[in-house]
């Protein structure tokens, strides 16, 4: 009898828990309709769930412990640049109804960033710690991946991996640049 009672209870536990694990607070972001209903906590949600920045944000939330979600998702506190990431996506306007009837078999989004040439115009910028996402590979995965598209990817001052672990990862052909920081006006905080 007893056994049944501890069989129940701990059957009632792991499904409060699993339902627990899929609700999500959205911080006030936009209900996109994102199904969250085969998402367990801890483990990364398949990327064809997620159809914008904000599903992006809830995943992340829902793999990341709360201390690494709350250390990539602050900041520095103010969130000035997270506002301002958001902000400035909103000025972008995607309208794919004017290329209808063009040839755009030749457009190319190569860019030139600082005298070397990157598929896209845009770069991974340096964020710390990328071992909270994957303790094992940590920003290896970003080398890897900016590697395999031809983008830039711009190791932090706070990277969990060195650069020599980093150079080691990296393409024969590709270019990493390095994140500096004004050790003179800021201190040497970080080292």
């Amino acid at each position: 009898m007893r056994s049944n009672y501890l069989i129940n209870s701990a059957l009632a536990a792991l499904c409060t828990s699993l339902t627990v694990a899929v609700v999500l607070d959205t911080e006030g972001l936009p209900d996109s309709g994102l199904n969250t209903s085969s998402w367990v906590t801890g483990v990364k949600p398949p990327l064809t769930d997620i159809f914008n920045l904000h599903d992006m944000q809830l995943a992340v939330k829902n793999y990341l412990g709360v201390t690494q979600y709350a250390y990539i998702r602050t900041g520095s506190l103010d969130e000035l640049t997270y506002h301002a990431n958001l902000d400035i996506w909103k000025q972008v306007k995607l309208r794919p109804h004017q290329s209808h009837g063009r040839n755009v078999a030749n457009v190319s989004t190569e860019q030139t960033i600082l005298g070397t040439k990157f598929s896209v115009p845009f770069f991974i910028a340096p964020a710390g710690y990328s071992s909270f996402t994957d303790p094992e590979n940590g920003e290896l995965n970003l080398v890897r991946g900016a590697g395999n598209q031809g983008a830039l990817y711009v190791p932090s001052i706070l990277s969990s991996k060195s650069t020599a672990e980093m150079a080691a990862a990296k393409l024969s052909n590709q270019t990493l640049f390095r994140q500096a920081s004004d050790t003179l006006r800021f201190g040497a905080c970080c080292v």
